[in-house]
C-alpha cells in the first residue's frame, strides 16, 4: 500500500451559534469551537476488493481507512467472505477511485462527506474509473458526471468488486465535520460549474420545507412559512429540482430558515449568506449545519422546539414550532438586520 499526505491535521476554530446563551444545557455535550481535524491521505493499493458500499478488502483484512467514522470495520469483513465463496466478484481492470459510504443516497453525505474526496483528485479523473453503488440516485449522477471519469463502473449490493488498482482519499474529517479548506474550494468549483449568470431572480429569503418528508416533519410547518411568507420567504424542496436548479436558487440567500434537514447543505451554494435558522428538535445533538455554516462565515441559529413523540428516536422525531417564540427570534436576529 501507498500512502501520500494529503492534507496534515490542523486545528479549526468555530464561533458559537447566535443564540447559545438561549440553547439547551446538552449543547456542550456537541457544539465545538474549536477541533482538531486528522491528517488526511492519498491511498494507493493493488489487487483490493471494493464492496458495494465503497468499504476496501484486501488479504483478508477492511482497511481501517476505507471505513466511514461512525461504522465499525471489522463488521464488514462477513459479507466479503461471503461474497468471495459465493463467487460474486466483478472484476475490474486498470486505475480506480472509490468515495461513497453507507449513506451515499443522502444529499447531505453524498455532497459534503463523498463528493469532496472525489474533489481531491479531480485532476485525475480522466484517467480513472470510478466505483460505486448501482442503486445511486439522480442527483449522485448529476454530480458525478461534473468530473468526466474515464468510465463509471456500477456494482450490485449483492456483488464485490476486484480491482487491479485502487486510488482513494481518506476521509477528510470525522463525519458531520469538515476540512474547511476543500469545502471552500468545492465550494467555489461547482459554483463555476452550475451558476447560471441568466438567472437574476434568485431568492434571498428561503425556507426549506420537509413537507414531503417521511419523519422529521414540523407538524405546523404550513404556520411557519405563513409568517415567513409575510416577510419575502420563498418555499424550497430538496427532492424537487436539480443540482444545477438548487445552486442557482440558493445563490442569492442571505437569509436560510428550515427544518434540520439536507436541504441545509447547500449553504454551500451561497455567495453572501448572513444567517442560517436550523429548526430541531431540543434533544437532538446535531452540529452538521453549525460547522458548515462556520466554513463560510455565516451566523448560525439552533432553533430548539419540543418533540411530538411520533417517533421514540428524538433525531427522527417530529417537531412543534412555539410561534410566539419564534417570531420574536425571527426579530431579534433577521428583522432588525
Amino acid at each position: 500500500m501507498q500512502k501520500k499526505l494529503l492534507y496534515a491535521a490542523h486545528t479549526v476554530h468555530r464561533k458559537l451559534p447566535v443564540n447559545y446563551e438561549e440553547m439547551h444545557d446538552g449543547k456542550i455535550s456537541f457544539i465545538r469551537t474549536e477541533e482538531s481535524i486528522d491528517a488526511s491521505y492519498l491511498l494507493e493499493i493493488k489487487n483490493a476488493y471494493i464492496s458495494p458500499f465503497g468499504v476496501i478488502f484486501k488479504n483478508g483484512f477492511v482497511v481501517k481507512e476505507s471505513v466511514y467514522s461512525m461504522f465499525k470495520p471489522n463488521s464488514f469483513a462477513l459479507s466479503f467472505f461471503k461474497k468471495i465463496a459465493l463467487n460474486k466478484v466483478r472484476k475490474i481492470s486498470g486505475n480506480c477511485i472509490v468515495a461513497h459510504h453507507s449513506y451515499y443516497q443522502n444529499y447531505y453525505h453524498f455532497l459534503l462527506e463523498i463528493l469532496p474526496r472525489l474533489f481531491v483528485l479531480k485532476e485525475q479523473a480522466t484517467s480513472l474509473k470510478l466505483v460505486i453503488n448501482k442503486n445511486i440516485p439522480s442527483f449522485v449522477k448529476e454530480y458525478i458526471e461534473l468530473f468526466n471519469f474515464k468510465e463509471i463502473v456500477y456494482i450490485n449490493d449483492d456483488e464485490i468488486a476486484k480491482v487491479d488498482n485502487i486510488i482513494f482519499s481518506t476521509y477528510l474529517s470525522r463525519g458531520l465535520a469538515y476540512n474547511e479548506s476543500v469545502i471552500k474550494e468545492m465550494s467555489a468549483w461547482l459554483c463555476q460549474k452550475l451558476y447560471d449568470d441568466t438567472i437574476t431572480n434568485a431568492p434571498e429569503k428561503i425556507f426549506i420545507s420537509r413537507d414531503n418528508a417521511t419523519y422529521r416533519k414540523t407538524v405546523n410547518e404550513n404556520d411557519v412559512f405563513c409568517f415567513l411568507q409575510q416577510k419575502g420567504f420563498v418555499k424550497f424542496n430538496l427532492e424537487e429540482p436539480s443540482i444545477k436548479a438548487q445552486a442557482n436558487f440558493f445563490k442569492n440567500a442571505k437569509y436560510i430558515i428550515g427544518s434540520h434537514g439536507a436541504g441545509f447543505s447547500n449553504m454551500i451554494y451561497s455567495k453572501n449568506c448572513l444567517l442560517a435558522m436550523d429548526i430541531i428538535h431540543e434533544q437532538h445533538p446535531q452540529d452538521c449545519f453549525h460547522n458548515l455554516a462556520n466554513c463560510f462565515n455565516i451566523d448560525y441559529l439552533y432553533f430548539q422546539c419540543r418533540g411530538t413523540g411520533a417517533n421514540s428516536y428524538a433525531n427522527n422525531d417530529d417537531i412543534l414550532v412555539n410561534l410566539d417564540t419564534f417570531e420574536q427570534t425571527y426579530h431579534q436576529y433577521i428583522f432588525d438586520k
